[in-house]
Formats: C-alpha cells, sequence, structure tokens
C-alpha cells in the first residue's frame, strides 16, 4: 500500500513564510510581501504575494498564494473529459460548496501530456505511474506533493492526480528545469519558454504554496516555489487557457461570486468552475 496517512497533524500554521526576495534588479514597493487573501473563522488562511519573475520580463507578475492546511481542505474534482470517465459527477462547484468555497485552481496537463494517471475514490481511470510527480489529497482534506512510490493508494488516500515529473523533491530542484525540453516539461504555444505557469509545492511545516502567473520557464517556476518555502513541488499547467487560481465572497446564502486571482487573464472566464469544466480542478473549502 503507497502514500501515508495525513501528513499535517498536530501542526498548527499561523504565519506566512517570510517575505519573497524580489527577482528583480530594482524592485518595487511590495513587491514580495505577503497580503492576506481570505480568512476563515477570522483567521488568515491565504497570502498572497506578487513579484516579477525576472528583470527582464518586468511588465508582468506572478503571484504566490500560502495556504493554511489547518484552516483549508482540498477537494479534486474531475472534468467531463479530463481525466476520462467520471467518478464522480462533481465536475463543477458543487451546491453543497457553493456556501463556502474559498478558492479553485486548475489541475495538470490532458492525460494524454501528463506522463502520469488519475486515480480517485477507488477508482483507477488513467493508471498510475511511478515515480511520477504526484498531487495527492488525503480523505480529510490534506494536501500532499510527492515522488509516487507505486502501489496501490492507502485507504486515506482520496485521490491522486499526476503530471509529468517532479520539480523539487526533498528540498532539491531537479537538474532538468535547467533544460525547456517539451518533451519534460510540456509542449507550450509556439514552444516558447518563458509562459504562464502554475505549481503546487508543500513546505516543511505542511502548508501549501501555488504558484501562477505568465513569462515563466520551468526554471522560474521551479525557483519561485522554492523561495516560497516548497520542499516537494510539481508544475501543473501551462499556457494561458488553463492556469488559474480563484477566490470567492459570499455576498448571500447560496451564491458564490468569482474573481481571477490578477495579474488578468483574458483567457479564463471567473465563471470558470460555476459551470460544467471539462477538465479537472481543485476546490479550496473552509475547513
Amino acid at each position: 500500500v503507497a502514500g501515508s496517512t495525513s501528513p499535517h497533524a498536530g501542526h498548527a500554521m499561523t504565519a506566512a513564510p517570510g517575505t519573497l526576495a524580489p527577482l528583480v534588479d530594482s524592485p518595487l514597493a511590495g513587491e514580495g510581501v505577503w497580503r492576506d487573501l481570505y480568512a476563515v473563522n477570522g483567521l488568515p488562511a491565504a497570502r498572497v504575494a506578487s513579484l516579477r519573475p525576472d528583470s527582464l520580463h518586468t511588465a508582468y507578475y506572478v503571484q504566490v498564494v500560502w495556504m493554511d492546511p489547518t484552516l483549508v481542505s482540498f477537494r479534486l474534482h474531475p472534468g467531463y473529459k479530463v481525466p476520462g470517465p467520471a467518478v464522480t459527477p462533481d465536475n463543477q462547484i458543487t451546491p453543497d460548496e457553493m456556501n463556502s468555497v474559498l478558492a479553485t485552481f486548475n489541475s495538470g496537463f490532458l492525460m494524454t501530456d501528463a506522463q502520469g494517471g488519475y486515480w480517485q475514490n477507488g477508482h483507477s481511470i488513467v493508471a498510475l505511474r511511478t515515480g511520477a510527480a504526484s498531487m495527492v489529497l488525503t480523505t480529510d482534506g490534506h494536501a500532499k506533493v510527492e515522488s509516487w512510490p507505486g502501489g496501490t493508494p492507502s485507504p486515506d488516500i482520496a485521490c491522486v492526480r499526476q503530471n509529468l515529473d517532479m520539480v523539487i523533491e526533498n528540498g532539491v530542484v531537479s537538474p532538468a528545469v535547467s533544460q525547456a525540453s517539451a518533451s519534460v516539461w510540456g509542449k507550450t504555444i509556439g514552444n516558447a519558454a518563458y509562459v504562464w505557469r502554475s505549481g503546487i509545492g508543500v513546505r516543511a511545516d505542511g502548508s501549501v504554496v501555488f504558484v501562477v502567473g505568465p513569462a515563466m520557464n520551468i526554471k522560474t517556476l521551479a525557483g519561485i516555489l522554492q523561495d516560497a518555502g516548497a520542499v516537494n513541488a510539481m508544475q501543473l499547467d501551462i499556457n494561458p487557457d488553463w492556469t488559474n487560481y480563484i477566490t470567492y465572497s459570499h455576498p448571500s446564502p447560496g451564491t458564490a461570486t468569482p474573481s481571477v486571482l490578477p495579474p488578468p487573464n483574458s483567457k479564463v472566464s471567473a465563471n470558470r468552475y460555476l459551470q460544467p469544466s471539462s477538465r479537472d480542478f481543485v476546490s479550496v473549502l473552509p475547513r
């Protein structure tokens, strides 16, 4: 049996990582500084920091989101096309989530390109690959990123979503990020190296970081994830059509008003997950 029990029990996280070091020669005021994004029970459950990816792409901002697993939980929703035959019809924000959903974010590549598998609720939709970078969500809603050890997921695991190889493993950035190989890190529009990307990582204290934004190559993404404290991390998706982090407010019962985390991505509708989604995604809920 692969995987492990909840890795975060007993931890209490109340503070985000320290200010992120700017990646440009002349940083602007507030660059890399965390601000509260949303709260649970009056406590900051997520914070976000903005920074420019390097000294060449200074017109662009990348967003780094830190999430406290003592206050939030994570749930994977399959799309009606990806990963394949649905194991649940929940291909959009569900009625039970509508009153409380805090955020959503994209998952990984199409399964034909992911070089890995998809397992959920006891069903193998696409066979898991030993060694593949894996976003593992437990039945109690905790998130883990790991190189899949092989075998059948343990009973405390709700789902495993794989995508490519690990970007960071046990604190070490993969040497493969120094080469922008499409066969390793995915084919981009026009074969460009610097594109919209997203990635997820887990810090040593169990807190979760998500990075999304334009003008990043795979090495940039890895560096930002590492700077945010991720000891294990993976790339999720690429290109502007699919990379997103959307937050929600609840002005009245049963309603969820979405807002796409800036910088504006004209390819992403804020309502994407309030309607059936063709591709899988993760919802962030209060614990």
